[in-house]
């Protein structure tokens, strides 16, 4: 199986020359959608407002190999005001998130060079404080991860649940016990060829 992206011609005429990436994430989180950008000032896409971040975040996202793409990235946010904090509060379990590759045409830029092509989109699946040692400093942060695929309520009503069988049968006590067979369930994995 070939994982292709579709890409814009200018995105690719670019790729062959000099280059400068930029990384657009979109978050959608309660109350207020994020649009952000690894570079600096404003980038105008997808009728959005997209803030830049001026390099205090960082992305993980696991190698595509062997016809596998990745199910997991993580998203950080370091050196943020001590109000951001507040975000902690908010739900954001089964949101939608999605991360862009973007070309500009300067180093930390905000004029783009064709349409940006999706590196990686699922859910957010939690969040946690962070720190990382900057020198002889500790920087705090926030870490975002966002798993592909279904949701896990989703999950839950394919490996049916006590929960999906009382919704579904009120009263009904047959599967009360189930939860305690969650723990030995393993996780779905590819066959090997």
């Amino acid at each position: 199986m070939d994982l292709k992206r579709t890409v814009s011609a200018a995105f690719l005429a670019a790729l062959r020359g000099a280059f400068y990436p930029n990384v657009m994430v979109y978050l959608d989180w309660p109350g207020a959608p994020i649009h952000v950008h690894s570079g600096v000032g404003v980038i105008s896409h997808d009728g959005q407002s997209w803030l830049g971040s001026g390099g205090v975040g960082g992305i993980d996202i696991p190698e595509e190999r062997d016809g596998i793409v990745a199910t997991e990235a993580s998203l950080t946010l370091l050196g943020i005001p001590p109000s951001s904090y507040d975000l902690m509060d908010d739900v954001i379990r089964n949101r939608p998130a999605k991360m862009l590759m973007a070309l500009t045409t300067k180093r930390a830029g905000n004029v783009l060079i064709g349409a940006p092509t999706e590196l990686f989109s699922g859910y957010m699946d939690g969040m946690k404080f962070t720190t990382q040692a900057d020198g002889e400093n500790l920087v705090h942060g926030i870490s975002i991860a966002v798993a592909s695929g279904p949701g896990a309520r989703a999950v839950a009503s394919i490996t049916h649940s006590y929960e999906d069988q009382i919704t579904k049968f009120p009263g009904d006590t047959a599967g009360r016990h189930l939860i305690h067979n969650e723990a030995n369930l393993a996780k779905l994995t590819w066959p090997e060829t």
